[in-house]
């Protein structure tokens, strides 16, 4: 008697899913576009609303984006884990782009910190929601590592591609129209995901808000791989820092440099993250993540450490672009680690946590990336970066042991390999 064939629905139901997720990515990156040119417009904006003191006006509205992140997210996580992720999703980009065409109308200082601060919120729920549903459309562990190097190119080419977005949108609008045109990115993002049938997440332990939020701190403390994660965390941080901030003071008042030659040093970091991010699934599918992980954390220190010798500007640009490659490569993994060490039910509770607790690292290194540099300069910056980052990487090497789940193996794919 021949054997019963397979169910004819599972091939059927794997199309829908990745649909679902194709719809889901190409969300985000408008998303992602409408933040970067919303942003451009938020330094004009504050321009226009204090003159000369524009500067610490965008600098406050971006301290007020990271403590949203940090401090709001495990809470509102909480809030919204029992909700269909779908419509969630919708709701988060209507809010954010009713509340982008309501920033132009802004009079006030305080009025303008409280749109960004609920513009945060939305931003602080959207991501990691996001992160745990892409998890869940993706079951096959390839598919999922080279979904996690997709998000990170996108990322890298929004940092690129939105402040000339915006350049150019500057030619025909004026100023205030930015926000129009960053609302109508968020308007088409929760058009592409309404109705993509995103699957509900399983249901997970009855609590509060704040519960939730024990509950993700714990499992980052009880899992040794998670607490290395978050020592790999201060590491990349330190990188991100450096490349945003420390740049400024070593081309511009070190080498003289023109705002040309910062540019193009920032180019050769997001290059080298984009090329990071193309590697990750070669070298997860070869090696264990806790191999490829902890040589991109090595590597960030190492980088810091040549830099110490005093690049000019074209020995510099080599370097940023291996900051960025092992900045990707010590950091996009994570999403496979949290998908393996969630408990059930608590995915988007754990994503929300490694999620602030990764931009508690940018809070600290973006201040000590800019003070040390304008009091010390970039060489010594960049050896005490060193320090602290080697002192992370050895960190997690050591709350993450050898012994510990994908510390010894390579990831394996969940169902089987596509020929």
């Amino acid at each position: 008697m021949a054997s019963p064939s397979p169910p004819a629905e599972a091939p059927g139901r794997e199309i829908l899913l990745q649909r679902a997720y194709w719809r889901l990515f190409w969300g985000q990156a408008l998303g992602l576009i409408g933040t970067g040119v919303a942003t451009v417009a938020l330094a004009l904006l504050a321009y226009r609303l204090v003159g000369r003191d524009a500067a610490a006006v965008f600098g406050t509205a971006l301290a007020i984006k990271m403590a949203t992140y940090v401090l709001v997210t495990p809470i509102a996580a909480g809030f919204v884990r029992r909700l269909p992720p779908g419509p969630l999703l919708v709701a988060l980009d209507l809010a954010r782009a009713a509340l982008l065409i309501a920033l132009p109308f802004v009079q006030t200082v305080p009025g303008l910190f409280l749109l960004i601060l609920l513009f945060q919120v939305g931003s602080a729920l959207f991501v990691p929601t996001a992160q745990a549903v892409t998890s869940e459309l993706l079951p096959d562990e390839q598919d999922y590592a080279e979904a996690l190097a997709r998000s990170r190119l996108v990322y890298e080419l929004e940092g690129v591609l939105s402040p000339a977005v915006a350049g150019l949108l500057l030619f025909l609008l004026d100023a205030p129209f930015l926000f129009d045109v960053a609302a109508v990115a968020f308007v088409a993002s929760a058009v592409l995901l309404a109705g993509a049938g995103f699957p509900r997440p399983a249901p997970g332990r009855a609590g509060g808000p704040l519960d939730s939020v024990r509950r993700g701190l714990s499992t980052f403390l009880a899992e040794p791989a998670l607490r290395g994660l978050t020592a790999l965390n201060l590491a990349a941080a330190l990188a991100t820092a450096t490349v945003t901030v420390v740049t400024v003071h070593l081309v511009r008042t070190e080498l003289d440099g023109t705002e040309r030659m910062m540019t193009a040093a920032l180019v050769a970091a997001g290059a080298g993250s984009m090329v990071g991010a193309v590697l990750v699934p070669m070298l997860t599918d070869r090696l264990p993540l806790r191999a490829t992980m902890l040589a991109g954390g090595f590597g960030i220190g190492l980088v810091f450490l040549l830099g110490t010798v005093g690049p000019g500007f074209w020995t510099a640009l080599p370097l940023w672009a291996a900051l960025g490659l092992a900045g990707a490569l010590a950091v996009t993994p994570a999403g496979m680690l949290l998908r393996a060490l969630a408990p059930p039910g608590e995915k988007l509770g754990l994503y929300a946590t490694h999620f602030a607790l990764a931009n508690a690292a940018s809070m600290l290194a973006y201040p000590a990336a800019g003070w040390l540099s304008s009091e010390l300069g970039s060489r010594p910056t960049l050896a005490i970066f060193a320090a602290l980052a080697l002192a992370g990487v050895a960190a997690a090497s050591r709350l993450w042991p050898p012994s510990e789940p994908h510390a010894a193996a390579p990831v394996r794919p969940f169902l089987p390999r596509r020929p």
